[in-house]
């Protein structure tokens, strides 16, 4: 009987799991190795546009802070209504919160909303607001407006949006945050009343989400993930 073949097939097996082995243990290492870059490259992408928002702001050294919060069926709140014209993404969104790295500079919340009755269909918004409840910057992000008239909400085709900046529930009350033509204090888009309308509404609303939740937005120094749905 040859020996020689049952051990040439028991040296192969070995050599085989051998080279499985390096190559899983090769495998694992790059991965560890790429994961965290590639990681780090996502978080930046999806920092981006926030940071573009906050560039103007002159805010010296800061990070940014993820918030997730899962949306309530109903609400009253502009925050609240967050993406329910679409089923696939109702339930989810993100606030962004800067955190200084110095500690003297006020944190601000990136809270999204949505103008729901837009002329052309909801309008989405980036609302910048800092911990003394005033308004530091608009965005809108998406929408179906007319364009040469309702899409001048977008900052790059008109300044309409700027005049939000600098408003709070304690300088602009409730009452006055209407549009000029319905005895309020803010300017309409010519040709556009139905948009300047809704997102006036939207803004105010974001406003008073950001007060109901001042605390855990603004104070709270230990965990993000404790502040409530709204609903």
């Amino acid at each position: 009987m040859n020996s020689t073949a049952p051990k040439s097939r028991l040296l192969l097996v070995l050599m085989v799991m051998v080279i499985v082995m390096t190559s899983s243990a090769l495998l694992l290492l790059a991965d560890r190795t790429t994961n965290k870059p590639i990681e780090r490259q996502r978080q930046i992408a999806s920092e981006a546009p926030y940071r573009a928002m906050l560039a103007e702001l002159d805010l010296g050294s800061y990070a940014l802070k993820t918030l997730p919060i899962t949306q309530p069926k109903r609400s009253l709140l502009a925050l609240g209504e967050l993406e329910s014209h679409s089923a696939k993404r109702s339930q989810e969104a993100e606030i962004y919160l800067t955190e200084s790295s110095s500690g003297t500079t006020p944190r601000i919340a990136i809270l999204p909303s949505v103008a729901e009755r837009g002329y052309g269909g909801p309008i989405e918004l980036r609302i910048a607001i800092d911990s003394r409840g005033v308004v530091r910057s608009v965005v809108a992000t998406q929408h179906r407006e007319t364009p040469g008239l309702g899409d001048a909400i977008d900052r790059e085709k008109s300044t309409w949006s700027d005049q939000f900046n600098g408003r709070s529930l304690r300088n602009t009350p409730a009452a006055n945050w209407l549009l000029t033509s319905d005895d309020g204090v803010f300017d309409q888009i010519t040709g556009a009343t139905v948009t300047s309308r809704t997102v006036v509404d939207a803004v105010r609303r974001t406003l008073e989400y950001a007060e109901i939740h001042r605390a855990r937005l603004f104070e709270n120094s230990g965990s993000l993930g404790d502040v409530p749905n709204d609903g």
